[in-house]
């Protein structure tokens, strides 16, 4: 039997087929490379943000402490004790109820007035604001009254020049009528005086 002879074809690629994988594979790398280089990044950055924040603040605290304005540490300081004075002295203030007060330290202190110069502040301006607020409306009730009073007023003395046309009229009239009656009066006189003085010539001359 005898042997046959097996044929092995091996494909021949192209040139452009060539540089076409070659170009594949190159993208594929950058692709590997990139993807690893972000991992990478993440990885960093996952590690440094849960331990840079502590170590940031022990870094600034340290700053702080070994680099601190002795001015400024003594302002801060006062201002500490201030603040805590205040809340001791305005607490039983509050318990007893009484108001609280302006100090001199509050009008001379460098650093402006404390909050309980506010609070008075506050105090009197809405005492003053109730006053002005009551003093209106006092204003308001007395301005109504006087409006009342004259809205009357005006009413009466159209009634009061009323009633004097109708008393002139009636004056008038009662004039006239007196005239009238002086002159009836008058001519009755006169014609008793003529009757008188004619009986007295009749009776002469039958004598």
């Amino acid at each position: 039997m005898s042997a046959q002879s097996v044929k092995i074809v091996i494909p021949v690629e192209s040139s452009a087929e060539q540089e076409e994988h070659q170009r594949n594979s190159r993208k594929m790398l950058k692709e590997v490379q990139n993807s690893s280089a972000m991992n990478k990044e993440n990885v960093i950055k996952s590690v440094l943000g849960s331990k840079l924040p502590a170590f940031m603040a022990h870094k600034e605290l340290a700053k702080k402490t070994l680099f601190v304005d002795p001015a400024e540490a003594a302002i801060e300081l006062k201002r500490k004790k201030m603040v805590q004075s205040q809340s001791s002295q305005t607490s039983p203030e509050k318990a007893s109820g009484s108001k609280p007060t302006i100090t001199e330290e509050d009008l001379t202190s460098t650093e402006g007035p404390s909050q309980q110069y506010w609070e008075v502040l506050a105090e009197k301006r809405r005492a003053a604001l109730e006053e002005s607020l009551s003093e209106n409306m006092d204003l308001y009730e007395q301005l109504s009254s006087l409006k009342e009073e004259l809205s009357t007023s005006k009413q009466m003395l159209q009634e009061s020049r009323n009633l004097v046309e109708v008393l002139t009229e009636l004056l008038q009239e009662d004039e006239v009528e007196l005239r009238l009656g002086s002159t009836v009066a008058e001519l009755a006189w006169k014609m008793i005086a003529a009757l008188c003085r004619k009986y007295r010539a009749t009776a002469t001359t039958i004598r």
